[in-house]
């Protein structure tokens, strides 16, 4: 199956994180992950984490993004700016179809990532994320709440949790993106790619947006590269 974490990063107001709850609970997203989240976050997101306070009080705090988002099999973090991350960056009524194709039916665990109020995520944080996506919008100013941001994306990717719950059980198995992502890194490391920075950026965005047949013919054909590494 495919399951949403909902990753806030320096979350700087309680009541957003209580609103945010509420949106995992209505929506079926998976779990909420806070990085680094303000003082009294817990006592004063209850105030409006209404019925949701099972997933407030699950949060996984961490005091880095690399932390929450460890075992994930794509990472997507959103901006309303453009950064120099060289990555291309996906409209967010593209995201589904495109999760779709990368994870397949075997899904996966996927981490939207949010920043804080006041500044977003920063460059370094998009640099940790697989993708980068935006909300499309008419005037970019005043910018959306963190919590109506979560909800957009939420209501976009909720038709994929239920294809899935309305579909063939998932296999337990490995996914193979995740698989990709490891393999990839060994071979481009191995053909010194890493020293070209934007080449080697610009390799793996373009690996993980190939169909999940093609994936699993590149994790065959690495096979043949490890035989000569």
């Amino acid at each position: 199956m495919i399951a949403y974490h909902i990753v806030l990063v320096s979350p700087g107001v309680p009541e957003n994180i209580g609103f945010v709850c509420r949106i995992i609970k209505t929506m079926g997203m998976a779990r909420l992950h806070l990085v680094n989240p303000c003082k009294f976050w817990l006592e004063r997101g209850k105030i409006t984490a209404y019925q949701s306070h099972d997933i407030l009080e699950n949060s996984h705090v961490t005091k880095s993004l690399e932390e929450a988002i460890e075992g994930m099999d794509l990472t997507i973090g959103t901006t309303a700016q453009h950064r120099d991350t060289r990555k291309d960056a996906f409209d967010a009524r593209a995201l589904p179809e495109a999760i779709r194709g990368s994870l397949g039916k075997e899904g996966g665990k996927v981490a939207l990532v949010f920043g804080s109020e006041a500044s977003g995520l920063s460059t370094e944080d998009l640099k940790c994320c697989d993708w980068v996506s935006h909300i499309p919008l008419t005037c970019t100013y005043p910018s959306l709440n963190l919590s109506h941001a979560v909800m957009i994306y939420a209501y976009e990717c909720a038709q994929l949790v239920l294809d899935f719950e309305n579909g063939p059980a998932a296999t337990e198995r490995t996914s193979s993106l995740k698989a990709l992502k490891e393999k990839s890194d060994e071979v481009l490391q191995w053909l010194e790619v890493k020293e070209h920075a934007a080449l080697h950026q610009r390799i793996k965005d373009r690996l993980l947006k190939i169909p999940v047949t093609d994936q699993k013919l590149l994790l065959s054909l690495y096979r043949f590269f490890k035989r000569k590494m």
